[in-house]
């Protein structure tokens, strides 16, 4: 299901503001109890005009849960964020709700969220995000002008720590620990060399040379 939503005003937000409004934590529960982990917002298939909006995590984020829950930032009038009223969401039979990556080798899996900006929408709330889409991905080209040492920085909620008053992920900085254009023991992977823990499971890595 395509969706085409106004666009909010990044204009006015930094390079890392705006990357603080294109995650997620995501909260969930299973039989054996609760945990977190993080999701980022990507736009598939964007013409520039349609879109499917989605949250994407790891399959082991979201796997046996039975509730999941995550917090939106609601946008104020002129379109800006507004960091004192956020948009709850909790949703039953979550793990049911996302798509898993067909290949069992790649841990990832998204899950569609149209329905749930429709309804925020229709409940009087607009909801302020930042998704990315595939213009984002670097090019095999673009990787190979990399070099084996480059700095990073990982957005997400390690062991679950967030800014909960204004709805902010954590920052990590780390490097490259391999070339990134270089599968690493054959597998299309590289590795980095940062601060990660439980709950960074699903963080977007950024090349940050800034």
């Amino acid at each position: 299901m395509a969706q085409q939503i106004k666009q909010p005003q990044q204009a006015q937000l930094s390079i890392t503001e705006q990357l603080a409004f294109s995650t997620v934590r995501i909260q969930v529960t299973t039989k054996e109890g609760s945990g977190t982990g993080t999701g980022f917002f990507f736009n598939f298939l964007d013409d520039g005009k349609q879109y499917i909006p989605a949250i994407v995590t790891n399959k082991h984020v979201v796997k046996g849960s039975l509730q999941g829950s995550f917090l939106l930032t609601s946008a104020n009038d002129d379109g800006t964020p507004n960091l004192t009223l956020h948009i709850p969401v909790t949703l039953d039979n979550f793990e049911s709700r996302w798509i898993p990556h067909p290949d069992d080798n790649v841990d990832l899996t998204i899950m569609l969220i149209a329905p749930i900006l429709t309804e925020a929408s229709q409940k009087g709330f607009k909801p302020f995000l930042i998704p990315f889409n595939k213009t984002i991905i670097p090019s095999d080209n673009q990787l190979k002008e990399l070099t084996s040492v480059e700095d990073i920085l990982m957005v997400g909620y390690p062991i679950g720590i967030w800014d909960q008053k204004n709805n902010y992920p954590i920052f990590r900085r780390g490097i490259t620990a391999t070339h990134p254009a270089n599968d690493y023991n054959g597998k299309q992977e590289f590795m980095t060399d940062a601060a990660c823990f439980p709950g960074s499971s699903g963080s977007p890595v950024f090349l940050f040379n800034v």
